[in-house]
């Protein structure tokens, strides 16, 4: 079968088909193939769960040292009340004792 002549209107139809196909194989060539968006999917996926598995870990690392700072606050109160208690009733046996002495002469 003869080609068509490349001339007058059906030559021009004929070269803008060429450049549309070429342009449509130039951008096919960049497309990602469904396979590597499959893989970049799957990393993603991965480090996302990764984060999370990390925020998780430091979320009950920060609630132990919390607890354990809320222990050693608990601790330290105690101690101070009865470091208070003590002061408190000695303070009262001298101010009673000197009383008995006779006070301020």
């Amino acid at each position: 079968m003869p080609e068509p002549a490349n001339d007058g209107a059906l030559g021009l139809v004929l070269k803008e088909i060429n450049e549309f196909r070429k342009e449509m194989n130039e951008q096919i060539r960049h497309l990602v193939t469904q396979e590597a968006f499959n893989a970049e999917q799957r990393r993603v996926d991965q480090r996302f769960t990764d984060l999370a598995g990390d925020i998780s870990k430091e979320e009950s690392e920060r609630k132990e040292s919390v607890k354990e700072v809320k222990d050693d606050i608990a601790k330290t109160s105690i101690f101070i009340r009865w470091v208070i208690g003590l002061v408190a009733t000695l303070g009262i046996a001298v101010v009673t004792f000197w009383i008995s002495l006779g006070g301020p002469a």
